[in-house]
């Protein structure tokens, strides 16, 4: 397999995470946007209330995995870049 080929492909991946991460905030905003709200009344609003925020703590889990796959990623990214400049100096 072509280490260039190896190294796009793994960019690829580490935009796709980006991104990934991106929408993961987007959704904990939004749940921390209703939490702060406060309008939700009636005989579940604990409940709803209770189950947002065990989502906000599953989310800031993601997040978490996402960041150091992230940072995995970066560190594969860098030692293909020196391996091509390794070959290229060959």
């Amino acid at each position: 397999m072509n280490t260039q080929y190896v190294k796009d492909t793994t960019e690829k991946v580490s935009a796709n995470l980006s991104s990934l991460q991106c929408l993961l905030s987007a959704v904990d905003d939004k749940i921390r946007f209703y939490l702060l709200d406060g309008q939700t009344y009636g005989p579940y609003s604990e409940i709803v209330h209770y189950h947002a925020k065990e989502l906000q703590g599953l989310l800031a889990i993601m997040e978490g995995i996402l960041a150091n796959a992230d940072m995995d990623l970066d560190t594969v990214i860098h030692s293909l870049s020196d391996a091509l400049k390794r070959e290229a100096a060959a």
